[in-house]
């Protein structure tokens, strides 16, 4: 699964696969600068890059419904009216939860 989300992850951030290196892909951006190879970028398992994503989805204006699936995800309660609530679990998740939940908003925008 962790492949699969990171492979979805880069393509959220714009990035599009090239095989320049055998059995790995390298990622590029819009105007063909490599971003990173799939060994060296795993949102899914590594907490910077999922951040990255995570600012990804703000760019996009998809923040309200990659929190409210983070949440879901997370079995936070967060009460957005009054900031308060038990946010531990929504602050300390996963990489992987965050890909899911940003998996999640980007396919109900």
């Amino acid at each position: 699964m962790s492949r699969e989300l990171d492979v979805q992850m880069a393509e959220l951030m714009g990035w599009q696969k090239r095989f320049y290196i055998p059995d790995r892909f390298v990622w590029v951006d819009e105007m063909g600068v490599v971003m990173m190879t799939d060994v060296k970028w795993q949102p899914s398992t590594d907490i910077a890059a999922a951040m990255q994503v995570e600012e990804r989805i703000k760019e996009l204006g998809l923040i309200g419904k990659y929190c409210k699936h983070l949440n879901d995800i997370a079995n936070a309660y967060w009460d957005a009216g009054k900031r308060q609530g038990r946010s531990w679990q929504l602050i300390h998740a996963t990489s992987e939860d965050r890909c899911r939940a940003a998996v999640l908003a980007k396919e109900a925008e």
